[in-house]
């Protein structure tokens, strides 16, 4: 046992140096945007996806921000209603009109998707084909979701990245504000483990292979997506935008351009009532990516995380409760392992400092990263059975019907613009209405079913 415990302690150190020193200095988190880049001279067209499930509650307090966000070209939010009748248009229009910014709302309401398709590929889908032919000139889609807050200059810094750095996709990581203790242990942690499994430095060279986009915030410029074939290159894939972010890099490549991922900031956030949504979302995300390359090499990196994060603190644990039953003299191999794995330990805590303290947390958050691990491993156990590819199930007769929902009854129609001038200097977005808390258990089933 005394052997076993001081090979894997040895493993995992050697591991943890392989990562910080060999693996795209992922640990550095220093992918951000520079708050003092370059401006385009024009400003492109942009149209706002928001993938909208049945949580209008969510959908009610993101809509003001994107909606009045301060971009000097024009703009166009399409709310996507993924299941129909769930109360999504009346709850778009009302926060729309609350926020004085109806002229820039469409709601597009989407049916079951046809055999072969995952839901979300089938509703992005028909958001891409709604946003070209209804809004024209428009240049790119940025993709949201209702979780997300989006800062007022959320959309200029994307588009402004895109234009001057000749990128055909611009992806950040949101932020999340750890106000619960429960925020604290995961969210950074998550975005540590985002990292190591696609390290940014790798995502963002052109000549790379790897790709991936994150969720809730996403700008991807709409001719290239057309050349990559469009969101039906990923239709089985429950987390389309991720997996797409490869094929549009292939198609950059060939132009001379690229793709960007970096970590946001306070500007593009997770709200406090959805923390454990967008994790779940960020864990899918990578999850899919990786299924699309080798399964073998997902279950490698599945393995190397629990060698990585796992190992160094069971090993500690063990080693020290065996020690209390040895010989002296039969102690020193016990010793050497409780310092290898200390070391391990102390070097997983060294690399996710960068992190954490983009996180604005003390340097002692690091030594929870191991816990974190547990949870993220056991979350993506839960997640790989909806993740093998599998379609989402075909509807029946209404399947694949797409439409425009209108209006609540009494309201005005609103027909989708492009041409409307952005908000004045100055002006703010209405605020939105107070979000209806849950408690209890009924929070708990709240959150598994958004997730």
């Amino acid at each position: 046992m005394e052997t076993i415990l001081f090979l894997i302690a040895c493993l995992s150190l050697l591991l943890w140096a392989y990562l910080i020193f060999l693996h795209g200095r992922f640990w550095q988190a220093d992918a951000q945007l520079d708050p003092g880049r370059r401006e385009p001279a024009s400003w492109p067209a942009v149209a706002i996806l928001v993938p909208a499930g049945t949580d209008t509650d969510a959908l009610e307090e993101a809509l003001p921000g994107l909606l009045g966000q301060s971009y000097p070209g024009a703009f166009h939010v399409v709310v996507i209603d993924e299941y129909g009748g769930s109360g999504v248009a009346d709850a778009a229009y009302g926060a729309a009109r609350a926020a004085g910014a109806a002229e820039r709302l469409s709601v597009l309401a989407v049916g079951a998707p046809p055999k072969g398709w995952s839901r979300r590929a089938w509703a992005l889908a028909q958001a891409q084909e709604h946003a070209a032919t209804t809004l024209p000139g428009t240049r790119y889609l940025w993709l949201t979701e209702t979780w997300a807050t989006q800062g007022s200059r959320s959309l200029r810094g994307l588009v402004a990245k895109a234009e001057t750095d000749r990128c055909d996709l611009v992806s950040l990581l949101p932020f999340s504000p750890c106000e619960t203790a429960w925020d604290r242990l995961l969210a950074p942690a998550f975005a540590f483990f985002f990292q190591a499994f696609h390290p940014f430095s790798r995502v963002n060279d052109p000549q790379h292979p790897a790709a991936v986009a994150a969720p809730g915030c996403t700008l991807v410029a709409l001719d290239p997506l057309r050349t990559a074939g469009g969101f039906a290159a990923v239709k089985t894939v429950p987390a389309p935008e991720a997996a797409l972010a490869s094929a549009i890099k292939a198609v950059s490549r060939q132009a001379g351009r690229g793709i960007w991922l970096g970590l946001g900031e306070e500007s593009v956030a997770i709200r406090a009532d959805d923390g454990w949504r967008a994790l779940a979302d960020a864990t899918r995300a990578s999850v899919a990516a990786r299924l699309r390359g080798a399964p073998l090499h997902f279950a490698a990196d599945t393995l190397a995380m629990a060698l990585a994060c796992l190992a160094p603190p069971l090993v500690f644990l063990c080693a020290l409760f065996a020690g209390l039953f040895l010989d002296i003299d039969q102690f020193l191999l016990t010793f050497v392992t409780i310092l290898l794995a200390c070391a391990a330990w102390a070097a997983m805590a060294v690399a996710a400092w960068p992190t954490y303290s983009h996180y604005d947390l003390e340097e002692w958050h690091t030594l929870t990263v191991p816990l974190a691990a547990a949870v993220q491993i056991l979350l993506t156990i839960a997640l790989l059975p909806g993740l093998r590819g599998r379609a989402a199930r075909p509807g029946q007769a209404a399947a694949g019907a797409t439409k425009a929902a209108q209006p609540p009854s009494g309201a005005v129609k609103i027909e989708p613009r492009l041409d409307v001038p952005p908000p004045a200097a100055g002006a703010r977005p209405a605020e939105p209405p107070a979000r209806k808390a849950a408690t209890g258990g009924h929070a708990l089933r709240q959150r598994i079913a958004r997730s």
